[in-house]
């Protein structure tokens, strides 16, 4: 595991934990990070649910914890709230909250340090090339650009937040990821056994395939290391001081990352006072777009009710907003009753007993 996603709507706000989650979970979250920070664990990424008029006044706040606990949380997701049952217009727009929101509360508490906000979508390319790096299936975060946005936030040795701008040409990195991407999209590597063609293999044993398949691995191991050295080099550029890199923590990361690119050095860069600040903003009916739901990246795997031999590959947003309810009530196990909500909470405060 190297990564805790942990839902967390706000800091010590016991009103806020019980309004939306029924009892206050403050000092359980807190437990949770203390209990990361023993074990040496530097992968939390918190995950906060922000409604309007609700818990919107606690984005400085969580933004302040992740950089006071940054040697446990790599990153914040911000999940502008998702609306599901029938709700009238006005109290649609007295609750609702949005990506635009978010970006300006973010500004005004970090006093614009924050340079730019980037689409998803924008590194599709640069983790495909990480991906195949580590020789690992490559995927790719192509989601559409209503979907949410991406940063990383600098925190410098004055504990003081900057952008990643400052220190880097981001623009122009990406598009040379992109490039070296393309590149080796478009490069047909030799095959060594491509020669052996025409010979009856069979007369030579099973060895002799062995043999050929250690070759061409050989050859596609040769190619990535060369597309490795050749993307560091042209990486290099991007960097605005390199002068610092002896002195400054995020550059000494950025080095390690650019000079050895794959997934455990680009989750390293996030260890060392850097955070990733990012937001996904799922739909419900109000805002439903089929251009978004086209280009999902986050898939619920549900057993098909009509078919218990298959699985079901369902969108995140369309899941909730329509499908949900059709599927759990032909799931649904006759003679089973839900606890009521008032016993679950006072197992909630049971359990929160034993922590704080």
């Amino acid at each position: 595991m190297n990564a805790i996603y942990l839902q967390f709507d706000a800091t010590d706000a016991p009103d806020v934990w019980k309004k939306i989650r029924g009892v206050n979970l403050w000092p359980l979250k807190k437990k949770v990070i203390e209990n990361c920070r023993k074990l040496g664990f530097n992968g939390v990424v918190l995950v906060p649910t922000i409604a309007k008029g609700v818990n919107d006044n606690q984005i400085g706040n969580i933004l302040d914890y992740a950089k006071e606990n940054c040697d446990v949380i790599s990153g914040i997701i911000f999940q502008p709230v998702s609306l599901t049952g029938r709700i009238s217009f006005e109290e649609l727009m007295d609750i609702r909250y949005t990506t635009s929101d978010l970006k300006e509360a973010i500004n005004k508490h970090t006093n614009g340090a924050i340079g730019q906000f980037y689409p998803i979508a924008t590194t599709a390319k640069m983790t495909q090339l990480l991906a195949w790096f580590d020789e690992m299936p490559t995927f790719s975060m192509t989601s559409h650009q209503d979907c949410g946005f991406c940063t990383i936030m600098i925190v410098n040795d004055k504990n003081e937040w900057e952008a990643l701008e400052k220190y880097f040409d981001v623009e122009g990195l990406v598009r040379w990821s992109n490039k070296v991407w393309d590149m080796v999209q478009d490069k047909k590597v030799p095959k060594p056994t491509g020669l052996l063609k025409g010979l009856n293999l069979e007369d030579f044993g099973s060895i002799f395939s062995k043999i050929g398949n250690f070759v061409d691995d050989m050859t596609d191991l040769g190619y990535r290391q060369i597309i490795k050295a050749y993307y560091f080099a042209g990486a290099a550029r991007y960097i605005k001081s390199p002068g610092k890199i002896l002195t400054s923590k995020t550059y000494r990361s950025f080095a390690r990352l650019i000079m050895n690119p794959n997934f455990n050095s680009a989750a390293n860069f996030l260890a060392t006072k850097n955070l990733l600040v990012s937001s996904m903003h799922f739909q419900d009916a109000y805002n439903f777009d089929l251009d978004r739901v086209c280009r999902c990246l986050v898939h619920y795997g549900v057993i098909d009710p009509d078919d218990p031999s298959k699985v079901r590959e369902v969108p995140f947003c369309s899941m909730n907003t329509l499908h949900r309810p059709i599927i759990e009530r032909k799931l649904a196990i006759a003679g089973k009753t839900a606890k009521k909500p008032e016993v679950i909470q006072a197992e909630i405060e049971e359990l929160l007993k034993t922590v704080e």
